[in-house]
């Protein structure tokens, strides 16, 4: 085994950096999202099967949440999800337009829209229900 001479000089060069490609990166980490919503999956199907419901309120007005269910019928086997969303809106008076929907491997369901309209007398009291309506609800 040689050995180098004494009278070598090394001489260190530093590197350029390297230039950051930033859509590889977000790339990442939407990958990263959709895997720990992944990962999650299994909790939301352990909680549908204990609980039998999720319910996410979306704001407040009545009905205005996203509620997902089990269906656990002689017939129908799935689960169910009602969506609710304020159409128009003011202090005294709002309308809910629902839309119902259905992920079933046993049976079958047709999805649903329908409208619920409610009224208050001020800001501080409770809604009441003042029309329901099997249709979407109307634009303003």
């Amino acid at each position: 085994m040689s050995t180098p001479p004494n009278n070598v000089q090394v001489r260190y060069v530093p590197a350029s950096p390297k230039k950051i490609n930033w859509t590889r990166r977000i790339g990442c980490g939407i990958a990263l999202v959709f895997w720990f919503a992944l990962l999650l999956l299994p909790s939301v199907f352990l909680i549908l099967l204990f609980n039998n419901e999720i319910t996410i309120t979306t704001g407040d007005a009545p009905d205005q949440q996203i509620y997902i269910y089990l269906i656990s019928e002689a017939r129908e086997r799935g689960i169910g999800i009602r969506t609710g969303s304020a159409v128009s809106r003011d202090d005294t008076n709002v309308c809910v337009q629902t839309e119902q929907r259905y992920l079933l491997w046993e049976g079958t369901g047709e999805p649903a829209t329908f409208c619920e309209c409610y009224s208050r007398n001020g800001a501080n009291e409770s809604w009441s229900l003042v029309r329901s309506e099997p249709t979407a609800c109307p634009a303003r």
